[in-house]
């Protein structure tokens, strides 16, 4: 059947699946880019008469905007204007995601987005749910952030130091909000806020930032945390009572600036955490062994029985030791990520998860664990220097055997187990295909990914 010949209402439908909500732009290096560009309303009703009456008189396909940089450089600079009127204007009452990008050219330190533009946006801003700002004209924007009494999500992009003050307290729907830039004023939050996500920010700042309302955060991100601001020796040793971070599940913690990062663990409990990422610092020199402070070690000691996922990054031999201990600990952990790790440190920790002969389930490390991810693995280099390996490393025996065993140990009917290794090729040897297959065969649901998709030699038993 043509499209024409559609009913409105499914055709009104198929639209709404065509032009999906932005997606925020990608201002965590890691992230993925949306793999095709944002579809404006416009573009579909200019196909057929019928299709351009049905977009017009549907709100719900103008609530969505999103204005990346290079639409500023267009010929027309009028047209992102244009286009976030007509938004603005067809979506009628309902509510709004907007994602702005500016360009260098954008001179205007008064302008939220454009003087045609800005008293209609202004006038929206109860509507706007979701906002992101890349770029944004700091002096303009953070005079009416405090006014976006229904945002949800809030996200700014800084490129350039910025010491304008940021009062978001009377936003009181913001649940999360992320922050990428150097940021040189402390900002003052609401206490709806449950996300707080900070990249490449002071580290002092970011500490500040998470000691404003402990009590309300359900996940904390921190990430290429840069020098402090105001570097306060006294300050860091100042006691104070611990922080009890009493409704925190979700917490990532990329170390960085190790004085401060101490002092915030130090004093950090967490006692509902359900999810734990820890990044190491990038690539160091072995000779400059980084020095594992008290209170890293104090937080990782009093991990709650809560933690069901563990996530490490750029674990290293010197860094280890402080790391096994969790594994000796009652910890319940159900995922572990490893990612980039020393190979010495996953081949440790394979065999401290193989248990011992005769020995019982309550005395094994980590014995709810139902899923390994491995992501790749570093070596020491020859000349002393932590390097990566090749883009594609080998897992060969003894070490691919040693994961066979230990499953093989581990596993019994109506148990599963999910292991999934990226980066890696693994020396799966015909016997060991066929152990596997056989535990498989006695009742245990056995998956193995290699890059996201099953293997195709082991067979799935129902």
């Amino acid at each position: 059947m043509s499209l024409t010949k559609l009913p409105t209402e499914v055709l009104t439908s198929i639209f709404q699946f065509t032009a999906p909500p932005p997606v925020p732009f990608p201002l965590e290096d890691d992230l993925p880019r949306p793999t095709r560009p944002f579809l404006y309303p416009t573009t579909l009703g200019a196909v057929a008469l019928l299709w351009r009456e049905v977009v017009w008189s549907t709100p719900s396909l103008w609530t969505s905007f999103c204005c990346p940089m290079s639409m500023w450089q267009r010929e027309d600079r009028d047209s992102p204007s244009t286009l976030l009127l007509l938004h603005l204007q067809n979506s009628k009452t309902l509510p709004l995601q907007l994602a702005f990008s500016w360009d260098e050219m954008h001179e205007d330190e008064m302008t939220l987005f454009s003087p045609i533009v800005d008293p209609i946006l202004i006038a929206s801003f109860p509507r706007i749910k979701t906002l992101t700002l890349q770029r944004p004209l700091a002096k303009a924007w953070f005079n009416h952030l405090g006014n976006l009494s229904g945002v949800v999500q809030l996200t700014i992009e800084w490129i350039i130091p910025d010491i304008t003050p940021l009062d978001l307290t009377q936003c009181h729907s913001l649940h999360h909000i992320n922050l990428n830039g150097w940021l040189f004023h402390t900002h003052k939050l609401p206490r709806s806020l449950t996300s707080l996500h900070l990249k490449r920010i002071p580290i002092d700042a970011c500490i500040e930032l998470f000691l404003q309302h402990p009590s309300s955060l359900v996940e904390i991100s921190l990430s290429s945390s840069i020098n402090p601001f105001y570097y306060r020796h006294e300050f860091l040793q100042l006691p104070r009572p611990p922080v009890v971070f009493e409704r925190l599940e979700v917490l990532s913690w990329e170390i960085g600036r190790e004085d401060w990062d101490d002092y915030f663990l130090k004093h950090a409990h967490t006692p509902a955490l359900r999810r734990l990422r820890v990044v190491n610092p990038h690539i160091i020199p072995v000779y400059r062994q980084r020095e594992r402070h008290e209170g890293e070690c104090l937080f990782l000691k009093r991990l709650p029985s809560t933690l069901s996922t563990l996530e490490l990054h750029r674990v290293e031999g010197t860094d280890w030791p402080s790391y096994s201990s969790l594994f000796e600990s009652n910890l319940m952990v159900e995922h572990l990520v490893l990612v980039n790790c020393n190979l010495d440190v996953i081949v440790d920790l394979i065999n401290r998860l193989t248990p011992p002969e005769n020995a019982t389930s309550a005395s094994w490390f980590l014995p709810r664990l139902r899923s390994i991810s491995i992501d790749g693995y570093f070596k020491c280099g020859d000349i002393g220097i932590v390097e990566p390996t090749e883009a594609v490393h080998r897992f060969e025996h003894p070490h691919s055997d040693s994961l066979v065993s230990m499953l093989q140990k581990r596993l019994t009917k109506n148990d599963t187990f999910h292991i999934e290794v990226k980066g890696i090729t693994v020396d799966w040897t015909d016997e060991m295909k066929a152990m596997l297959q056989r535990i498989a065969g006695q009742g245990v649901l056995l998956e193995i990914f290699e890059g996201s998709k099953p293997v195709e030699w082991l067979k799935r038993t129902q």
